[in-house]
Parts: C-alpha cells; structure tokens; sequence
C-alpha cells in the first residue's frame, strides 16, 4: 500500500510519457558475451563426452545448454522490448 501511494504521487508528479526508459537488464554486448560462453561449454561438453565416454556429462551438458539457453532468450526478449517501446 505504501508503494502505491509513492507511485500515485510520482504519477501526478510526472506523466507516463515524461518518465525515461527503463534500461534493459541485458544489452547487446552482454547478450553476445553469454552467447560465447554458452558455445564454448557447449563445445567443452561435446570434447568431455567424446573422451570421457561418460553418461552423466550428457545430462550436466544438456542441463547447462538449456540454462544458457533460457537466459540468451530472456535477455533478448528484454533488449527488444525496451528497443521497440520508443517507435510507437
């Protein structure tokens, strides 16, 4: 309750359409960075089943593939949004 009586004044204060941007949480060089990273586990991964001829590194590389993935897709998802909220 206390935050909505801020946000109400902050509102009467300053429109919606004055407010600045919110900056994303990821930008782009931080979304190739994470790309990078997540190809050369994926790599490290393949080399470490192909030696090792262990099962359990195919779980852990799956597990570590599908993570990187998710935060590659929220990421994106943030830099596009906050870059496509300005051409309306």
């Amino acid at each position: 309750m206390m935050r909505r009586r801020a946000l109400a004044w902050l509102d009467r204060l300053m429109p919606e359409s004055a407010r600045a941007p919110r900056r994303p949480v990821f930008s782009e060089t931080r979304l190739v960075v994470v790309a990078a990273l997540a190809a050369a586990v994926a790599v490290a991964s393949i080399i470490a089943i192909i030696e090792t001829d262990a099962i359990w590194l195919v779980a852990v590389a799956l597990v570590a593939i599908g993570v990187a993935t998710v935060v590659i897709v929220v990421g994106l998802n943030g830099v596009l949004d906050s870059d496509s909220s300005g051409e309306d």
